[in-house]
Formats: structure tokens, sequence, C-alpha cells
């Protein structure tokens, strides 16, 4: 049986579409259109675009009338008053909430959501509600316009400067900003999405470099492959994890499991000895260990697949025996934040943009100081008193980094 959706190897992605006993216009097709340029619609509206055909309903969502059962009695009048009355990041996404979800126009509201997400601004660094709602209004009036026209008044909107840094642009001290970047990346022909924010990426990790930042430097994860930059090292209790999660078919099968996790923690040992003692003469044998864990075929395809996955990041799993100073887990990371996490389980979120950042603001410094060594309460009453007897916890941190370069190759704690 043909599949309903598979488009001839001959057609054109832009070939009209037309209803044919292969390609059907049904309630399939009716919602997948919907979803796709809107945000879904009620059974009523459903109905209706499948009783008039393809054309009608497509010329409905292009004119900004798809919806009309589902729209909220007053919507303009309501719409206005919550952007009017919005004094907080949060009344104003319930302002654009609220018109996704009761707009007559939601193609409009979905090409609103995709050019904000393509420029990409954002109210804590604008911290200028109005001028973020202006913007939003902005996107949605030029929604359906040429790209070109929508990027002229982008780029002179008061709250796209703003986190240009537009301020601090000066001629004699040229600030490159997003339009120049845009214009690059569109001299290039880089244009989606993914694309976009690989280079950008890209150029801000090499703009790191340029400034100083080692390539040499290890980053530590749980395996996560947004943080596979520069030299990587991955973590040994994640890597574990799928085995000691995994639910066992029989005995026969939880016996395996239980075979697997000693040879992996009895090498993970092993491991934590050479980084206490680093030997150059046991790294061959270290690896050779590491490729017969990872080697075996079990007969499990479960146990199989993580022994595969553990095996396809056997440099980052080993990169202690190239640089001992790496822990072999993230078990520190993850604490740092432990605190914060225990406190959103408890208390929920805090309730505003700035009580984020103060909470934030504020945990970081009192884990930094408690890191190098500081009495945060003495920090905080050094600062607020202006006595200035603590240095700056950055010179704190070179004052560390410079110690240890300096200081010979010893032991590190496991």
């Amino acid at each position: 049986m043909s599949d309903p959706h598979k488009q001839s190897v001959d057609e054109s992605p832009w070939t009209r579409y037309r209803p044919s006993p292969e390609a059907p216009w049904n309630l399939r097709r009716v919602a997948h259109l919907h979803r796709r340029a809107g945000f879904a619609a009620n059974w009523g509206e459903l109905q209706r675009d499948l009783a008039d055909g393809p054309e009608a309903s497509v010329a409905r969502l292009l004119g900004g009338r798809s919806r009309t059962q589902s729209v909220a009695e007053g919507f303009e009048k309501t719409a206005a008053l919550l952007s009017d009355t919005a004094r907080e990041p949060e009344r104003l996404k319930a302002w654009w909430v609220y018109r996704m979800l009761y707009s007559p126009d939601p193609l409009g509201e979905r090409l609103t959501l995709m050019w904000h997400n393509h420029f990409a601004t954002s109210a804590l660094k604008v911290r200028d509600l109005s001028a973020m709602r202006r913007q939003n209004e902005l996107f949605r009036g030029l929604a359906r316009a040429p790209y070109g026209q929508l990027l002229a008044a982008a780029v002179r909107d008061p709250a796209m400067l703003v986190w240009l840094d537009a301020p601090a642009n000066r001629k004699e001290h040229p600030n490159e900003n997003e339009s120049a970047w845009q214009a690059r990346l569109a001299e290039l022909g880089i244009c989606g999405e993914r694309h976009v924010r690989i280079v950008t990426e890209g150029a801000l990790l090499g703009g790191l470099m340029v400034r100083g930042l080692s390539p040499d430097l290890v980053v530590l994860s749980d395996g996560a492959p947004q943080f596979d930059v520069l030299q990587h090292a991955s973590c040994w209790i994640h890597a574990e994890r799928p085995l000691a999660r995994m639910v066992p078919y029989n005995e026969e099968h939880r016996a395996l499991i239980e075979k697997i996790r000693a040879q992996i923690w009895e090498l993970y040992q092993d491991l934590k000895a050479y980084r206490q003692q680093p030997d150059v003469a046991q790294k061959p044998m270290l690896e050779a260990r590491f490729d017969a864990l990872c080697d075996q075929k079990t007969g499990y395809p479960s146990v199989n697949g993580v022994l595969k996955e553990m095996r396809d990041h056997k440099a980052d799993l080993l990169r202690v025996l190239e640089r001992p100073e790496v822990p072999l887990h993230n078990n520190a990371c993850e604490s740092d934040i432990r605190e914060y996490v225990k406190k959103r389980k408890i208390s929920g979120s805090t309730r505003s943009a700035a009580g984020r950042r103060c909470r934030d603001t504020f945990a970081s410094l009192k884990k930094t100081c408690r890191k190098l060594g500081v009495n945060f309460w003495n920090y905080l009453q050094d600062r607020l008193r202006g006595l200035g007897d603590i240095p700056r916890l950055a010179e704190l941190i070179h004052q560390r980094t410079r110690a240890i370069q300096a200081a010979p190759v010893q032991a590190v704690p496991a």
C-alpha cells in the first residue's frame, strides 16, 4: 500500500498540492496544516476546512482569518489591556500567549514567533518591556513582508539597538553588531536556523580563543553533545548509569548486568589510582582493558548498546590518561547547583526576572567564595561597607591558577 504522505521523486517540493486518491484531502491533512501554519484548530474549524477544500483553507490562513470559532470575545480589547498593564516579563509573556491562543490570525502569530527567535532579543538585557512589546508588534506587522523590509525595520528598532549595544558603538571604537553578522551570514549563503547557530557558536568560541582561551582547556560533562568542545572528557558515572537503571528480563540478564557493572567499576578504581600516581607505563594496559570491556558481545542488545556508546566515547572517558588533573566524574559540578534545585522543588521558581537574577548572582558568589576559602558573610560585609580588604574574586581565581601552574606535578585527590 502506498504511503499517502510520500512525495513522488519527480515532484518539486513547491508543486501545488491537489487532492488525489493517493493523497486525499482528509482530516489528517487538515490538522497537519493547522499545526504547521498555526497553533492547531478546534473541531469545528477542522470540519469547515475539510468541507471547503485545500484552496479555501490555505487562503483563509494567508488572509489572517482562519480562526473564527475559537476567537475570544473582545479579543483586541483584552489583548490591549494585557499589554498596557504588563509590568513584569511574565505578564508580557502572558499577553503574547493569549494572542497565540485566541487571535483570529494564528499564522501571523506563528510568523511573529519565528522572527522573534530569528532576531533573538531578550528582556533580560533590554530591560524595557514597552520596547520589547513594540518590537513584538513590529514583527507582527511585518510578518508577511519581504525580508529586506523587515530587516531594515528591525535594525532600527529600539529594543534591537539596545540588544546590539548601540549606545557603546562609537566611530573610534566600532562595535560589531548583529546586523553586520547577519549580513556576513547572508553573504556566505548561511540561512538555515541550525547552520546559523553552529556558525555563530563557532565564531564566539573562536573569539574567546583569540582572546586567550586555551584550546587545551578540558570540558568535563555528562556526555551531552553540546559540551563536546575543545578537549572533552566524559563522566564515568553517567556512562554507567544506563546499566544501573536497566530492568533485567530474567535472572541471566540480571547477572550479566551486574558482571559488566563490576568490570566497569574495577577499571574505574584503577583509573582513580592512576590519577593519584600517574605512570606512563600503565596507559597501554588501561587502554587494552577498556577495549576488552567495550568489545564484549553479550547477546543482549540493551547491554551491547551501552558498551558501544562507551566505546564511541573512548577518548573522552580515558582523557585522564593524558590529563590526570581531570576528574573522572562531574559530581562536583552537579553538587554546585543542588542547593538551587532543592529550593526550586520546595518553593518553585522566582516570581520575576529580577528575582531570578538576584538568586543566581548570590548563589554564584556564595559558591565561588566557598571554593576559594573566603567567608561569604565577611565578603558581603566588605563589599557593602566599601572596605576593600578582601580582593576581587576574579583576582583570587587568577592567584589560585598561577599557584597551581607554578607547583610541581603531584598526586591529585580522588
